[in-house]
Parts: structure tokens; C-alpha cells; sequence
């Protein structure tokens, strides 16, 4: 590969491992490429996404005193001194992953208590919460089952590692926090939602210091489109419904981020994103209609569905032993 000849020519880059689904051995048609590159001296940091045509490289930079962020499932290619091989070397898998998993519970327990307070003023707001909570913690039950986390297939591999251990009720009752089955019936116009809402908002963040990487440093959405989003909906339409509804509030917290003083989303978001320009309140506006395909009426019976699923995850968490 081309991008790791180049890396290895650099008289910057100490070592380079593969990560993600490559060292996971989980390969499916569309897996992006992750390379963890660590450089000499204090480096802050930093992600890089790029599009190759038909294929996804994201690049993890990491300082050589900054190690510690290297993702565990990380496997060393190239690392002349050791210094990748070291680091994963000496880390405690089980302490690690437990960790992971309380910070993640932790984090869940947080969205369940925004939801709670969103619930007060506006029922759509404390679903956008929730929708955060259950992708949460569909990465903690993944982790505790043993399996391997990911990002753009989050609801398949949920029920793969619940199926492991006869739990797919966490399926269905996470799948239920993201309307399912209405919204799965209606997957094609969520895809299309998200498309037209990648070239409404994508300009926006260009020159800004704040916003998602991708959308800072990509000249358009289209090949981002193309390589990471409209597959997942060929391979299964499940996980891209629940990227749909987790990616309109993550650019949203940016778009706070930018024009607020707020550096996370409001209990009220649609209320005070009213005051948005035309292209960020559009984006807003999209969400918004994605939301009606879920009732919002039952939001309080979502809250509930949450709370006992927290209770049951952190008994399954406790159960489990993470070693690979």
C-alpha cells in the first residue's frame, strides 16, 4: 500500500501499526483502513481521514510521549524500536477493558440523566439523548460479550455478541429506542436525509477550528458518502439507521460549539438552535424530521426501557471475563 510506503520513508514516524477491523481479523467488504502512526516528539492528537477512491484510510497520529491513546486491538507492522510493540506490550488487557467498560457505563448513566432533564421541556430532545445512551451502550454490551467493537456496524455486531450468550433482547430493546421497525422501513429516506444534509452542511465547517474532522479536511461529502455511509445500508440497513440518528447530533454539538457558548448539546437543542443561520438550522431541520418517524409521545416509556437496561448491562458486565 502506497500511504505506508510513504509513512515509512518519513523520518518522522517511529512506528505504524493496522487497527480497527483489519487487526481484528473482521474484514467485510467496506472496512476502512486504520493505521496508528506514532511520530517523534510532543505531537497532540490527531485523526486523519482520507478517501483512496473506493477505499477508507484513517490515520491515528500519536506523539512519542503520548502512547497511551494507541487502541488496544492495535497489532505493530513497522516499529524499528520497539516503542509500539513496548506500549501494547506492557498494558494489563483485562484492567483495560474493564476500565473501557465503566467509563462507558459511566458515560450511559450520564445521557439516561440529560434525558431525564430533557424530558421536562421537550420530548424530542431527550430522545436525541437516548439515542446517544443506546449506542453507548451497545458498544459496553459488545465489549463485555468479548467481541469487537466498531463504529459503522454498531446494531449488527450488538446482536452477534448477544447471540453468544442468548441475550438478544438487548437488541430488540435498543433497536426499540431507535424506532425500529418504522424508522428500519423507512431506511432509504434516512439515507437520503443524511446525504442531502452532508452537502447542506458540509461547507460550513471549512477554515473553522471547531467542527468534525472529516467534514474540516474532505473538499466534499460525496466520496465520505460513497466509501462509509451508503454501504453500510446495502450490507445492513439496521446499522445505518442507528448511524443516522447518532451522526445529526454529533455535527449539531459542533454546530453549538461554534455559534453558542455551549460546548454540549442543550437539554432544549431545537428549541435554542432556532436562532441558527439558514444552513446549520436547516441541518437541525433534517433531524427534525428523521425524529418524526419515532414517536416522541412514549419517550417517557424509552426512559424506562433505558434505566432497566443499564441495571442489566452492569450485571452483565460484572459477569464477563474480556480476554481474547
Amino acid at each position: 500500500m502506497k500511504e505506508v510506503e510513504n509513512l515509512k520513508a518519513r523520518t518522522d514516524v517511529l512506528a505504524i501499526g493496522i487497527a480497527g477491523s483489519f487487526a481484528q481479523e473482521d474484514i467485510w467488504s467496506h472496512s476502512d483502513i486504520d493505521l496508528e502512526v506514532i511520530l517523534k516528539g510532543d505531537h497532540k492528537f490527531n485523526v486523519l481521514n482520507t478517501e483512496k477512491g473506493g477505499i477508507s484510510v484513517d490515520l491515528g497520529l500519536f506523539g512519542e510521549s503520548d502512547v497511551k491513546g494507541i487502541p488496544y486491538e492495535t497489532r505493530p507492522f513497522y516499529d524499528p524500536t520497539g516503542i509500539m510493540t513496548n506500549e501494547l506490550a506492557s498494558r494489563d488487557l483485562n484492567e483495560l477493558l474493564s476500565q473501557t467498560l465503566r467509563e462507558g457505563l459511566d458515560m450511559c448513566q450520564n445521557y439516561l440523566k440529560r434525558a431525564e432533564e430533557a424530558l421536562q421541556v421537550d420530548p424530542r430532545s431527550a430522545l436525541v439523548f437516548l439515542h446517544l445512551y443506546a449506542w453507548d451502550l451497545s458498544e459496553v454490551l459488545t465489549i463485555a460479550a468479548g467481541d469487537n467493537r466498531t463504529i459503522k456496524r454498531r446494531c449488527s455486531r450488538l446482536e452477534r455478541a448477544a447471540m453468544r450468550h442468548s441475550r438478544e433482547d438487548f437488541v430488540i430493546r435498543c433497536g426499540q429506542i431507535y424506532g425500529f421497525p418504522k424508522t428500519l422501513e423507512a431506511a432509504r429516506e434516512l439515507l437520503s436525509q443524511l446525504q442531502d444534509g452532508y452537502r447542506d452542511i458540509w461547507g460550513f465547517f471549512k477554515g473553522k477550528a471547531v467542527g468534525p474532522g472529516y467534514m474540516i479536511r474532505q473538499p466534499d461529502s460525496e466520496l465520505w458518502f460513497r466509501n462509509r455511509i451508503e454501504p453500510v445500508y446495502y450490507n445492513d440497513p439496521r446499522d445505518l439507521v442507528w448511524i443516522v440518528y447518532i451522526e445529526f447530533p454529533f455535527v449539531t454539538s459542533f454546530l453549538f460549539r461554534n455559534l453558542t457558548d455551549r460546548q454540549t448539546l442543550p437539554s432544549d437543542m431545537f428549541r435554542e438552535s432556532k436562532a441558527f443561520p439558514e444552513v446549520p438550522r436547516k441541518w437541525v431541520n433534517r433531524h427534525l424530521k428523521c425524529l418524526e418517524l419515532i414517536n416522541t409521545r412514549p419517550s417517557e416509556k424509552f426512559l424506562t426501557v433505558a434505566k432497566d437496561l443499564i441495571v442489566e448491562a452492569r450485571e452483565f458486565v460484572n459477569k464477563r471475563i474480556y480476554v481474547r
